[in-house]
């Protein structure tokens, strides 16, 4: 397991508005495209108006101790910001988005891009933790999924389950409820086990 550092932005436009998002104010949308530049800008407009903008992902960024106070790089919110404003200016002479605050965080992500959902076995705790057998205990990981919740690669191991979108920590939620459970998984998930 190791720490993707993922640079962002909250911006606001005059050309997103709240009253952009639906007749009533509560749609979405998300757009992700790719940069000559070496990255994947993606950017998902919210209510409000608010538009968060990222997609600068990096694994060479220590994880620091408290990940609270990860400071983002000025460079690589200079960078993301050169690409929004391209992606949603109305002009080239245009500078006229508004940024609410820039972020940095930290997502755990796998060698594999696979996830890792199990039930840890008392070896793997190092032999001297004891769990109950079955639902009465245990420790459960759920880790790895990267910036979405479960990484696309994992379509093919829970499209049984008929969820879509960006985020599939529903999805997760249900097949880790039932391993913690004791019951059969609702979907292959053999691929994501320790």
């Amino acid at each position: 397991m190791s720490a993707l550092a993922g640079h962002s932005v909250i911006l606001k436009s005059p050309r997103w508005t709240a009253e952009h998002s639906s007749t009533k104010g509560t749609a979405s949308h998300a757009v992700f495209t790719a940069d000559p530049s070496g990255f994947s800008p993606e950017f998902f407009s919210r209510t409000g108006g608010e538009i968060w903008f990222g997609g600068l992902n990096s694994s060479s960024i220590p994880l620091p101790v408290d990940a609270g106070k990860a400071e983002p790089d000025p460079k690589a919110i200079k960078s993301l910001l050169a690409v929004a404003r391209k992606m949603l200016a109305a002009s080239d002479e245009e500078d006229d988005l508004e940024v609410l605050r820039d972020g940095l965080c930290f997502r755990p992500v796998t060698a594999s891009g696979r996830p890792i959902i199990d039930r840890v076995s008392d070896e793997k705790l190092g032999g001297r933790l004891k769990t109950r057998a079955g639902s009465a205990g245990g420790v459960f990981v759920s880790a790895g999924h990267g910036p979405w919740g479960m990484q696309p690669l994992l379509y093919d191991y829970i499209d049984v389950l008929n969820l879509s979108g960006i985020s599939l920590s529903l999805g997760t939620g249900k097949v880790l409820s039932e391993v913690i459970d004791g019951l059969e998984p609702s979907c292959q998930i053999s691929g994501l086990r320790l």
